[in-house]
């Protein structure tokens, strides 16, 4: 890694530890400059504007999602896939300070990244409801329809993310999320797992 490739890495990580906690329109260059032990200049080489970095914590973030949804591709159950997704996701938030400050920016700061299409809850509705109706064809039947079910199991997961961040419960991240979808699949497959 060069000169400016290693600057760079920096201020993506002490931005995200940043954004991680605080929202994104309250984060200035010389909080990034700070928590990367740098000097707000060389933060400002590497990021010229704070949007630039924030669309560098998107753009992680969204690749890490991608990784996720190839390393699903092995699992032919489209349950066992839902819940695998949720669990990798989750530990994706425990262990990668980036992610979960994408994650952060793409719930709370979309109007301040107009140009991407930041929709957490849309994807992950496309996402489950796609495994659902796999899942609702293969039998047996889910108690509720597709849709209610998508709808059960998304704001099942969005919840369980910010009662993760509430409560700073990060290195719990993997095993509450993967509980979270098996708990809410069971739900609305009347009680069969």
């Amino acid at each position: 890694m060069n000169g400016a490739d290693d600057a760079r890495a920096r201020a993506l990580s002490g931005g995200a530890h940043v954004l991680a906690q605080r929202a994104f329109a309250t984060v200035t260059p010389l909080d990034v400059a700070r928590a990367s032990m740098m000097p707000e200049a060389d933060v400002r080489a590497a990021f010229p504007t704070m949007h630039d970095l924030g669309v560098a914590v998107l753009e992680h973030e969204r690749a890490s999602m991608r990784r996720v949804q190839a390393d699903l591709a092995h699992l032919p159950d489209p349950a066992a896939r839902l819940v695998e997704a949720f669990r990798l996701v989750g530990l994706n938030l425990s262990t990668d300070i980036v992610v979960r400050a994408g994650v952060r920016i793409a719930g709370e700061s979309r109007d301040s990244f107009p140009e991407r299409r930041l929709d957490p809850f849309g994807t992950w509705q496309t996402f489950v409801r796609s495994l659902l109706g796999e899942l609702d064809a293969i039998g047996p039947r889910l108690v509720l329809d597709v849709d209610r079910a998508t709808w059960v199991i998304v704001t099942a997961g969005l919840g369980a993310v910010q009662i993760v961040r509430a409560q700073d419960r990060w290195h719990e991240a993997a095993e509450i999320m993967g509980t979270t979808a098996a708990d809410a699949l069971v739900a609305v497959r009347g009680g069969r797992s």
